[in-house]
């Protein structure tokens, strides 16, 4: 005789615990029987401790990169149009990795019902928190190195800081989701 399969439902909805938003989910048989309840943390507020693991992650790889002639190259070189242009795609990169990773992960919802939500201001925070984070720590590197004139060649400081904070701001994005 065949084992029977078992028709589970379930149910999500959003708690707060200790100040922190959770996902519940509740699973019911057949016949609307409490199974199981799972309780999950949701990471798609932004807080302080978020920030210090962008800072974390973004080390990770600002270090590396900040220590290649090419990049202390590359910055004197570069116009300014293309480092706009390389600001651009670290915000998009953080933006999308963001989304698929965190928003879309824990709701399975498009991107404008995200911001219908209410969850836009709270994405927003984190894509834009997370480029600043890496953007200081790779100006604070440089510095560090002495390879970020500020006072006489702030554009060529600029520029070399946003090279770095390309690789620097997706380590960082990646250490966001690790908790």
């Amino acid at each position: 005789m065949a084992a029977k399969k078992s028709e589970h439902t379930h149910k999500h909805k959003h708690v707060r615990i200790g100040g922190r938003l959770h996902q519940e989910t509740t699973f019911y048989d057949e016949l609307g029987n409490l199974v199981h309840r799972a309780v999950s943390p949701l990471m798609i507020e932004f807080y302080p401790r978020d920030v210090l693991q962008t800072i974390v992650g973004a080390i990770i790889l600002a270090v590396p990169m900040a220590f290649t002639d090419e990049v202390w190259r590359t910055g004197a070189e570069l116009p300014t149009s293309r480092i706009f242009l390389v600001a651009f795609v670290s915000m998009f990169a953080i933006a999308t990795f963001v989304y698929y990773n965190i928003y879309r992960a824990e709701r399975d919802e498009s991107f404008l019902q995200m911001f219908k939500r209410g969850d836009g201001a709270e994405f927003i925070k984190r894509v834009i928190s997370t480029y600043i984070v890496a953007l200081t720590v790779s100006f604070l590197i440089l510095w560090i190195l002495d390879k970020s004139p500020l006072g006489e060649h702030f554009v060529v400081t600029l520029h070399r800081a946003v090279l770095v904070a390309l690789p620097a701001s997706m380590s960082a994005s990646v250490a966001d989701i690790l908790k």
